[in-house]
């Protein structure tokens, strides 16, 4: 298994209950493509450098993950239906 980290960023407009719910969704998405979890970073609240969807902010949520490498292409799918998720880059980490 490779290392992998992901940064989400989800709409400003959410509270404490909605971000927690697309916290469980990631890791569920996670976990169904043979992933497990490493660490998650509390949600932070940032300005963008530039407007996305006519927002200025968002939440950034900071995942560190383990899966095989054909399993990211699939946890990325899954996440592009995903309508409270605004941008997210998956990214391999240096062993």
């Amino acid at each position: 298994m490779r290392k992998y980290e992901g940064v989400f960023i989800l709409s400003s407009s959410m509270d404490d209950k909605e971000i927690a719910k697309v916290v469980e969704h990631l890791k569920n998405v996670i976990s169904k493509n043979g992933g497990e979890s490493i660490e998650i970073k509390e949600p932070q609240k940032r300005r963008f450098s530039y407007p996305v969807n006519k927002s200025t902010e968002g939440f950034y949520i900071e995942i560190n993950f383990a899966t095989e490498p054909q399993n990211v292409q699939k946890i990325k799918d899954d996440l592009k239906h995903y309508p409270d998720i605004v941008r997210y880059m998956v990214v391999r980490k240096e062993e």
